[in-house]
């Protein structure tokens, strides 16, 4: 008899504790609205290793890996806040650009993902793409913190370059090792430029650019013999000039120039360009996006950067929502379709003025997240009408110690959740047999 007795007293406490992952009906749906964010991007690419992911980096110090097939957040990593955590670079390397150490007479890939944060100190981080945990880091303490605060930063071949520039005077060149911190030479390189303006100047690839009255004025850090490139703007310049990613070019004024030849481009306020060679393997492709307000529409086509000649495998449009702000071309991967030929099915992400973040896929949006909510600057609070039914569980939850003399504990509102219960399926059946009005949805 006690084995049975012992099995009644186990099922009892099951019940009960199964009684006690209940929800009071109050409180259903009162936390579904909960969502991660990212925030607005600052940089974004699609991993190489996977067909499934995207990396971002965003203005909120946050690290991030979204699927490329719904939007979803994969792993975040949120970084310091405040100018210790601002995000200066994100590298993620394409097939065949990975930075690699030589190990033992072998090279293997050290990391796959790099940022760059801060400025005192500047920290230097490789990732893991797959789950976002860390793999190594470095930090770099300025010697002059006041001149870091404008230090730019780019990787190329395996090197990071730290550029400080010193307005009026020279640029400060300093290269490290990407996955150690070892100065690649044993002094800083400095390049003479006294034509450099606070605010009016920009990193291009390798390439720094001032924009200063009616010249644009630039040099390649990284030649042998380092020569000032004079273009003549089409007017005095009247903002910072922007980078065009993926090529030596800048954008100033809604017009594109060219660091290395003589492309010239007028663009509409709302145009957006992106240089990619992932699609022809190594062949740069010019992608000039355009929207057209009155039909909702975004436009997508692509150039031969080299030749400056039309590529009409890459020409779509897809409809552009009204809810949507200026669209941004942050990055783009493309595949020969099923069908063969050269058919091409592309993926091209998205940010927008707002923060939104859309993914297009053959013409049509795939999927967006609205990340502006990761901005918040204030909050109202407002009381909303409520239904019959909330507003009974309101009144009931206001008058818990009156009515009735009953105590407020388990049973009295259980008596009390049984008693609303009635209430409800009384006026249903009132309101079918023609009796009542209908009840309100809670």
């Amino acid at each position: 008899m006690k084995p049975t007795r012992n099995w009644w007293t186990l099922l009892a406490l099951a019940g009960l504790l199964q009684v006690a992952c209940g929800l009071y009906e109050d409180q259903i749906g009162k936390f579904d609205w909960r969502q991660h964010y990212v925030g607005k991007l600052a940089f974004g690419a699609f991993d190489s290793s996977s067909l499934d992911r995207i990396i971002v980096a965003t203005e909120s110090n946050v690290l991030a890996a979204i699927s490329a097939k719904s939007g979803e957040i994969l792993w975040r990593q949120v970084l310091e806040t405040g100018p210790r955590g601002d995000i200066k670079l994100l590298h993620v390397p394409s097939q065949g650009n990975g930075v690699v150490q030589q190990s033992g007479g072998r090279y293997n890939r050290a990391f796959d993902v790099i940022t760059v944060t801060g400025v005192s100190p500047a920290m230097v981080r490789g990732w893991n793409p797959n789950t976002g945990t860390l793999e190594w880091e470095w930090s770099l303490v300025p010697v002059n913190p006041d001149r870091a605060e404008s230090a730019v930063w780019f990787l190329h071949e395996g090197t990071l370059y730290q550029v400080v520039p010193v307005a009026g005077s020279h640029l400060e060149l300093t290269g490290y090792v990407a996955t150690s911190g070892l100065q690649t030479r044993a002094a800083t390189t400095r390049i003479t430029a006294a034509w450099i303006k606070e605010g009016r100047c920009t990193l291009s690839g390798s390439f720094y650019a001032c924009a200063i009255d009616e010249q644009l004025l630039a040099i390649d850090l990284l030649a042998e013999n380092p020569q000032i490139i004079v273009k003549p703007l089409e007017a005095p310049a009247s903002s910072v000039p922007k980078p065009l990613p993926g090529t030596p070019a800048i954008i100033q004024d809604n017009r594109l120039y060219s660091l290395t030849s003589d492309l010239k481009t007028q663009l509409s306020p709302e145009d957006s360009l992106l240089v990619d060679d992932s699609v022809l393997e190594g062949e740069p492709l010019l992608l000039h996006a355009t929207t057209n307000r009155p039909k909702n529409t975004l436009a997508l086509t692509a150039q031969k950067l080299r030749v400056n000649t039309p590529y009409e495998a890459l020409d779509f449009s897809a409809e552009y929502p009204e809810t949507l702000g200026a669209p941004q071309l942050v990055a783009i991967r493309c595949k020969t379709s099923a069908g063969g030929g050269k058919q091409l099915a592309c993926r091209v992400l998205i940010v927008s003025e707002d923060g939104a973040i859309t993914l297009v896929q053959q013409g049509k949006i795939k999927w967006t997240r609205e990340e502006a909510l990761a901005d918040v600057e204030t909050a109202d609070f407002l009381d909303l009408t409520l239904s019959d039914a909330e507003g009974a569980i309101e009144e009931e939850l206001n008058n818990k110690n009156e009515d009735s003399g009953l105590e407020w504990d388990v049973f009295g509102a259980m008596q009390r959740r049984i008693s609303n219960q009635i209430a409800h399926v009384k006026n249903l059946v009132l309101h079918v047999l023609g009796l009542g009005p209908a009840p309100s949805k809670a």
